[in-house]
């Protein structure tokens, strides 16, 4: 079959899609005016902004960007939250196992480009965890706020002969950070925060 007619099929179904999109919401707002409402198609790629300041940071490993840059891409709106694909899918995206998926979020989450704001139970059971992702890492004082158990992640990452060793290293450098901060309880200035960047 011809690829062409196969991707025009799916632009008519798309166009399909819009056009009673559009005659739903002009019945249902009923106002009267005259204005048009315009639906629109995108057929070109779709593009993602991935931030600078994670492409360039030297403390993660390629998996662990393309791992945050997967997740991401998972948020299509910003008032709607994203759903984490299942480890397996996750691996398969990234073109790595499933264990260097856990790596790469659990050295996101020490380098706080990803904060654990709560994990979910219902009828208790565990159904998996609400992550909160920025475009560059969260400041210690946030994650802290957010993250009940980051403290006692990275003292149980510190400490795990299990993990790598490099992993051990960046969870023991977070935990100095989360001791010096416990002497200088003041906050970062946003000049300083300028600096930094």
């Amino acid at each position: 079959m011809d690829k062409s007619l196969n991707s025009l099929d799916v632009l008519r179904k798309q166009i399909k899609r819009a056009e009673a999109q559009l005659i739903q919401s002009r019945t249902q707002a009923n106002t009267g005016e005259s204005d048009d409402e315009v639906g629109v198609l995108f057929a070109g790629n779709w593009h993602d902004s991935i931030p600078r300041r994670l492409i360039v940071d030297e403390e993660l490993a390629p998996v662990e960007k393309t791992t945050w840059m997967v997740i991401r891409s998972t948020i299509n709106s910003p008032q709607q939250p994203g759903s984490t694909p299942k480890r397996a899918d996750l691996a398969r995206s990234i073109n790595c196992s499933p264990p260097t998926v856990s790596t790469s979020q659990a050295m996101l989450r020490i380098m706080r480009w990803m904060c654990q704001c709560k994990p979910v139970r219902h009828q208790g059971r565990f159904v998996g965890n609400i992550l909160l992702m920025s475009d560059e890492p969260l400041s210690l004082a946030t994650v802290l706020e957010l993250d009940d158990s980051y403290i006692e992640f990275l003292e149980a990452t510190a400490r795990n002969g299990n993990r790598n060793s490099r992993m051990r290293k960046a969870a023991a450098e977070k935990l100095k950070e989360v001791d010096a901060s416990r002497v200088d309880l003041r906050q970062p200035t946003q000049m300083e925060l300028m600096a930094e960047r």
